[in-house]
């Protein structure tokens, strides 16, 4: 999940992990690597997760307290979109 969540919170005027990267789809595209060389899945399809589940878990991850302190504002909606990128 985690290139997927540093590709949501950063955009052209705001990159929170500007102190690790400069480009945080360049981050992004790393930890993509990491996980690769790790032999770590990299979809939430690679996990068998079925893509009707999505609308749950966005819910459930919304009320998460993780959910609460992201550096870009975050609901279920948007972990919807963030989820439904993952299962590719």
């Amino acid at each position: 999940m985690l290139p997927h969540v540093v590709r949501y919170n950063a955009s052209p005027e705001y990159n929170p992990y500007a102190d690790i990267e400069a480009d945080a789809d360049r981050l992004a595209a790393r930890i993509e690597a990491f996980l690769g060389a790790g032999g770590h899945p990299r979809s939430l399809a690679a996990v068998h997760v079925p893509a009707e589940s999505l609308p749950a878990l966005a819910e459930s991850a919304a009320k998460q307290w993780t959910a609460s302190f992201n550096p870009v504002p975050v609901g279920a909606a948007e972990l919807l979109d963030i989820y439904r990128h993952a299962l590719e």
